[in-house]
């Protein structure tokens, strides 16, 4: 389990933690609609001896997944924790941007999602996997989702999101904290 000890991230025995990574955001979206493409993924970080994948919990401007109350339980609950499970063993992290890449003016669904509940009920869903940080998403203000009254999980690492270029992050960011670069 990743710890925090000031800006530093150090693992049980205290040692720094540092991770290769990649961006993967489709790989939630993948692993629910083509295990077999999703686990070949996972081989390659494998042999490529990356240990993180940033992975989308909405993608391509929807979650058309979620129905009705719009929580994440029943087959979206249960193929998040299945992805966690198949990445734990290879020494493998997932983080997972929770709002991201979901174009509020694209999505209906962030419209009806109780935010804030969403968010603890997927943190409560990932706290027995100590290799997986949540964070809320990426450009809140471009993807018009609020990350202020997201609540602070129970389990270690856990960031409101990343916010656009130069935008200080509303209230306290948790453990960790994310950064959207220029794009000029």
């Amino acid at each position: 389990r990743l710890h925090r000890d000031g800006l530093i991230l150090r693992d049980d025995t205290g040692a720094q933690s540092f991770e290769l990574g990649v961006s993967a955001f489709p790989l939630l979206q993948l692993w629910r609609t083509n295990r077999p493409k999703a686990l070949a993924f996972l081989e390659w970080m494998q042999a490529s001896r990356l240990t993180m994948a940033r992975a989308f919990g909405m993608l391509d401007g929807s979650l058309p997944w979620m129905q009705g109350a719009l929580i994440p339980d029943g087959t979206w609950g249960d193929d998040l924790v299945s992805l966690a499970q198949e990445m734990a063993p290879r020494g493998q992290r997932l983080k997972l941007s929770l709002f991201a890449c979901c174009r509020a003016d694209q999505s209906a669904a962030l419209h009806v999602i109780d935010q804030p509940q969403f968010f603890g009920r997927t943190a409560d869903v990932l706290a027995p996997f100590a290799h997986v940080i949540l964070d809320g998403g990426n450009e809140a203000e471009f993807n018009g989702w609020d990350p202020a009254p997201l609540p602070r999980p129970t389990w270690p690492l856990a960031s409101r999101g990343s916010f656009g270029t130069d935008v200080r992050p509303p209230g306290a960011p948790f453990d960790t904290f994310d950064l959207h670069a220029r794009r000029d």
